[in-house]
């Protein structure tokens, strides 16, 4: 059963000639193909919106605990201090 809108769009395309219907019928078949695409990645984002959620708060958590960054800050500080300390030393030797 067709809606008024969609008898009133056929009457439409119908009054165009031939080579204009095909475009118009091609148009629609390619929006309606974008329609159902949006329509199939809304629901894909839906089933995993929970997950999504999910990994985030553990990223975020792994994060403040500095777990995510390769150790803890106090490690991350460490190494820093040790390489600051050799390019020191470096200097110097080469200085001398």
């Amino acid at each position: 059963m067709s809606s008024p809108a969609i008898t009133t769009i056929v009457k439409m395309v119908e009054s165009l000639p031939d080579d204009l219907q095909e475009k118009v019928a091609k148009h629609i078949r390619d929006y309606i193909a974008e329609l159902e695409d949006e329509k199939r990645w809304d629901e894909s984002f839906k089933r995993s919106q929970g997950s999504l959620v999910a990994a985030a708060g553990k990223a975020k958590q792994e994060i403040a605990e500095g777990r995510l960054l390769g150790g803890s800050n106090e490690q991350q500080h460490n190494k820093q201090k040790k390489l600051q300390s050799r390019r020191i030393f470096r200097q110097k030797i080469e200085n001398e």
